[in-house]
């Protein structure tokens, strides 16, 4: 079976409400800021200071985008449980909200709990059916008996051709090894937003498997055999992954793109195995 990413491949982007006039704003968006570059430490500082200084006198809509952005914070952060705590307080001020909604439904993801999160995200569908967050959330925590094919005939044409729906669908598609069809809803994703690292590590890990179902009639071993177009395909994909992955600077994405590059750059013969996936845990990632 293809490795399932993390949940972190939700695109942080899409969890942070847009600004709304009002005061305080600018801290939050320069918060917001930091967030989308990757920098969660100093978002949290900024947010978090903000809440001890002027707390009382936020309004409802500033104190969701608070909340918001801190939850997003500590996502990048891969701390889940953190992070679904404050989509749900964001989400009893703003309960009528599309992103709040959607975050609700992935606050229930990030603990674990796919079935809450699909229910949710099934009354969202009802409310909001043209909202793209509600839709990716729906699609990542339906049962594992609907397939994909399932999943995206229920979708409009507008829904499926979102960025984080498409790479929603990508993954269920890899997972039941619709390979081919993975990689086409994975290089869409690409086309829609080409500076989101995860479907190009999808498309790497999607190319490899390819190329081994071609070679060895299965996708479980990694053969030494690769026919080299296909790998340097993937080594390309893999390569996009890193760069973008680590000017997000989202550390457990990086560490796999990392690996996925080695593997196949030991594949095809630029070294030895050992040294291609020593960069995967270098000092500067785990102290930084």
């Amino acid at each position: 079976m293809l490795e399932r990413i993390d949940v972190l491949s939700i695109r942080l982007e899409a969890l942070v409400p847009e600004r709304d006039a009002g005061p305080y704003h600018a801290e939050i968006d320069e918060a917001k800021h930091f967030v989308e570059k990757g920098d969660y430490q100093l978002a949290r500082f900024i947010l978090t200071k903000l809440r001890e200084r002027a707390w009382d006198r936020l309004d409802a809509p500033c104190k969701f985008r608070v909340l918001s952005n801190m939850g997003a914070a500590h996502l990048g952060e891969s701390q889940y449980e953190k992070a679904a705590a404050l989509f749900f307080e964001a989400k009893s001020l703003q309960p009528d909200d599309e992103r709040a909604c959607a975050n609700e439904a992935l606050a229930y993801q990030l603990l674990d709990n796919p079935q809450r999160a699909f229910e949710i995200a099934s009354q969202n569908r009802v409310r909001f059916p043209n909202s793209a967050k509600v839709a990716a959330v729906w699609v990542r925590n339906a049962p594992q008996t609907t397939s994909f094919k399932d999943l995206q005939n229920q979708l409009s044409d507008n829904l499926v051709n979102d960025t984080e729906v498409s790479f929603s669908l990508a993954m269920r598609a890899a997972n039941e090894g619709a390979l081919s069809e993975a990689e086409i809803l994975a290089l869409t994703a690409t086309k829609l937003n080409s500076d989101w690292a995860y479907p190009w590590l999808l498309l790497a890990k999607v190319t490899i498997k390819k190329q081994m179902a071609k070679e060895l009639g299965e996708h479980s071993l990694l053969p030494s055999g690769f026919a080299v177009a296909g790998l340097e395909k993937a080594e390309e994909y893999s390569e996009k992954a890193v760069e973008l992955s680590k000017k997000a600077g989202v550390k457990g994405v990086i560490a796999e793109a990392l690996m996925a590059r080695g593997l196949i750059r030991a594949a095809l013969g630029k070294g030895p195995l050992r040294a291609n996936i020593a960069e995967t845990h270098p000092v500067s990632l785990i102290t930084e």
